[in-house]
């Protein structure tokens, strides 16, 4: 569905109604504070019963049924996803409620959020002067405040998968009861509103096991130049599995008839293991199976967040909101002994002005700060080093429609620092003229509407800053060879320039979106005088197409599609690509409802498609390897049944073609074989 409507931050005298629309704006665009239905291509996964029904059971998999191009792969942060050449952290923004959940070029472990908590995912193609670093490919707003509107509701769900696969009965080690679990989650809520006051706390936990990847086949590695000799490819990788444990607390006080006050808070621990050596990398046959002698990982992950969100209408027209919020990550990863530690700290406080003169035109301007600590052993210093980002940024952004045209834009201004606030402020302030740091980011659409009709032309200028990792990294890798960071990395520039079409029918309604993005200034590894470094790169193009079509044949059947297209072009020789791009994936899903008597019947069924991709690799030599990963096809059904609006039971089937990947490196998706799941699901409400 496209999100059209606009977020209400005004006071209504419904304490409830307060309670579900002020929200504030938190990453809506200005077509959607216009209300315009050309959002730039938001997609949204609805809270309609779509989330309830599509038998996934975690974000990542959510992404996979209804974003063409997404690869969820293992990280030592845990699991991470790429879309369509993008990562989280390069490319891929992740917010939760419109807050930014990891450090600038930093990845994010989707799977901890709790799918239970979801009750919308927005996810916004290309930049806007709303977000900053790290946008430029995509936006995911995952919302998770409630809107059931009840004055007391009390939720229970509970789901068990079966085992992901059989494979590891043959390795002992000192985790061996972890394999083969049984695979739980559960999830219990309890929401309270009496007049002004509201409260939503959330508990959730869930187990997995851990299981092994084996590839069918081979593939040759062909070096682009030098003296390197082609070898084979492909191997064993481990699945992480463990246990995910989340608390949230809500709060909502209606404060004075023009002052909203939220308040949230979140805590989580998780523990996963697998082997800590099974990466499948550029690794020639018959070595990989000597990495699983008994070498487990286990990394233990705990951490919170915590915001303070006032909104003030000044009157019926001008609306205020002060906002502070803060993140902390610490992970420990434990490898045969030994350990490593890593300690992320992320504060943002921020306030915002909306001015809505009248329905046609809007204004939106903020400032923010930015501060992100990070120590971690494998930075230059050790973990008694502390490194950090400092931020400050001003922004606004308005528009105006008269009729079918809507014409929005706007002005990003950050300036980065990296030895102190106080510094990074007296650039910014005393000497304008000196922000050698500062990134000014401009944003432009045209658009027009007649009827079931609209178009829309857009031009942003995007940027991704380095991480940290990637400025100050000291990593040894088991060759001995040292990967450095490199201080004075320059962020990566992006032009981007797209074009959406849309028609809405009563039956069928399509989109199109072809787009354009040009980098300069890509960081890649490199060699360096005394091993690897990460370093400037080539300037490169992004460009392609996404189609979507929606089509209702039947009251109560939706038949969702949609296609993208993407190629990558270079100026130069090509630099290695961690997990490069497929240029063609698909995604297809069709649910129907049937209401009969006091039970709804939904069956949800569900296709995704992933092409060939071409990876390029930089092995310890420094010689740079390509090779080709096959594609992928997931089939996955969920039938679920709910009761008089209250009981849901639920039984599925992921992966009913059994797909398994044929050829396991680091850049395979993880991809467990068939698994079956059942579950309910109660809600009481009053």
């Amino acid at each position: 569905m496209i999100l059209s409507s606009v977020a209400q931050a005004g006071y209504q005298a419904d304490t409830e109604n307060i309670v579900e629309n002020s929200r504030g704006i938190d990453s809506l665009s200005v077509a959607d504070l216009l209300a315009s239905n050309l959002t730039h291509c938001i997609h949204t996964v609805e809270e309609d019963r779509t989330i309830e029904i599509s038998g996934a059971v975690d974000l990542p998999s959510l992404l996979e049924r209804f974003i063409p191009g997404v690869e969820v792969t293992q990280s030592t942060a845990g699991t991470d996803i790429h879309i369509q050449g993008y990562g989280v952290g390069t490319g891929i923004l992740v917010l939760v409620d419109g807050k930014r959940q990891s450090g600038m070029g930093e990845t994010f472990d989707l799977s901890r959020i709790p799918l239970s908590d979801v009750k919308k995912v927005e996810i916004k193609r290309g930049s806007s002067v709303l977000y900053g670093s790290d946008a430029v490919g995509m936006v995911i707003n995952i919302i998770t405040e409630d809107k059931t509107g009840y004055n007391r509701n009390i939720g229970v769900q509970a789901r068990y998968d079966t085992p992901a696969r059989r494979d590891m009965d043959n390795h002992e080690g000192s985790y061996r009861r972890r394999m083969d679990s049984p695979q739980l989650s559960a999830a219990l809520s309890a929401r309270f509103n009496r007049r002004r006051f509201s409260s939503d706390t959330r508990f959730s936990v869930r187990n997995s096991d851990p299981y092994l990847m084996t590839g069918t086949r081979t593939a040759v590695a062909t070096p682009l130049g030098g003296p390197a000799s082609p070898f084979e490819v492909g191997g064993v990788m481990s699945a992480e599995g463990g246990m995910n444990l989340n608390l949230s607390q809500y709060f909502t006080i209606a404060a004075h008839d023009k002052v909203l006050i939220k308040i949230y808070g979140n805590a989580y621990r998780t523990e996963r293991y697998g082997f800590a050596e099974a990466e499948g990398n550029m690794l020639p046959i018959g070595y990989a199976p000597e990495l699983f002698e008994g070498r487990w990982g286990h990394t233990e992950s705990y951490g919170g967040s915590g915001d303070i969100s006032v909104i003030y209408d000044i009157n019926s027209r001008n609306t205020v909101t002060f906002d502070l919020y803060g993140h902390t990550d610490y992970r420990r990863l434990h490898d045969d002994g030994t350990a490593s530690l890593r300690k992320s700290l992320l504060f943002t406080p921020s306030v915002e002005w909306v001015n809505r003169p009248n329905d046609r035109h809007t204004i939106r301007a903020g400032a923010e700060m930015y501060m992100n600590r990070l120590n971690s052993v494998g930075l230059s210093g050790g973990y008694d080093k502390r490194h950090e980002y400092n931020v400050l940024s001003l922004y606004g952004l308005g528009g105006f429609r008269h009729g079918g045209p809507t014409v929005t834009g706007g002005l990003r201004i950050d300036n980065f620092g990296w030895d102190n606030f106080v510094k990074i402020y007296t650039n910014f302030v005393g000497k304008p003229k000196y922000m050698k740091n500062a990134s000014v980011n401009p944003e432009l659409s045209v658009g027009y509407e007649a009827g079931r009709f609209a178009v829309e032309g857009r031009y942003n200028l995007a940027y991704i800053q380095p991480s940290m990792e990637q400025m100050y990294a000291y990593v040894e890798l088991p060759d001995g060879t040292v990967l450095r960071g490199t201080p004075w990395l320059r962020r990566q520039k992006s032009n981007n320039v797209s074009l959406e079409a849309r028609f809405s029918g009563d039956v069928i309604s399509l989109w199109a979106r072809p787009y354009i993005a040009m980098f300069k200034n890509t960081i890649a590894v490199t060699p360096s005088t005394d091993g690897l470094a990460f370093a400037r790169g080539n300037k490169n193009q992004y460009y392609g197409v996404d189609l979507r079509a929606e089509a209702r044949p039947l009251k109560g059947w939706t038949i969702d599609m949609r296609y993208s297209y993407i190629r990558k072009s270079n100026d130069a020789v090509p630099v290695p690509d961690a997990f490069g791009y497929r240029p063609h994936s698909f995604t297809a899903n069709t649910k129907y409802t049937l209401n009969h008597k006091r039970v709804d019947y939904d069956i949800f069924f569900s296709a995704s498609y992933l092409g060939e991709k071409e990876v390029m690799a930089m092995a310890p030599d420094a010689a740079v390897y390509t090779y080709t990963l096959p594609s992928r096809t997931l089939l996955d059904v969920n039938v679920s049944f709910l009761i008089i609006n209250k009981y849901r039971f639920f039984v599925g089937v992921d992966n009913l073609l059994d797909s398994k990947p044929g050829l396991v490196t680091r850049y395979t998706p993880i991809n467990p074989g068939i698994t079956a799941h059942a579950g309910f699901a109660f809600r009481f409400r009053r």
